[in-house]
């Protein structure tokens, strides 16, 4: 049987040999300074593996707004075996 995803596994609350990035490209890219690391990283790949890049990434519309940018609710995927409801 194939091993399930590092994310998904961490997740699931399973010891994971690493700990696992999730990024939120969106709330940020229409912002100077993540535009200016995009020149300096020209690669997702970089920018998701270099922790110090990543933990920028994610800390700079923190920074700018004082939280996440708002976005549409999104349900979690089933596959991440978790219950959630949306009530509006």
């Amino acid at each position: 049987m194939e091993e399930k995803p590092l994310l998904l596994r961490a997740a699931l609350g399973e010891k994971v040999e690493r700990t696992p990035v999730w990024m939120m490209r969106q709330a940020g890219r229409h912002m100077q300074c993540y535009r200016d690391l995009v020149d300096k990283y020209p690669t997702f790949r970089e920018r998701s593996e270099i922790p110090e890049v990543s933990t920028e990434i994610s800390l700079q519309p923190y920074r700018q707004y004082g939280a996440s940018r708002p976005s549409p609710p999104a349900a979690p995927s089933p596959y991440c075996a978790y219950h959630c409801s949306i009530d509006c």
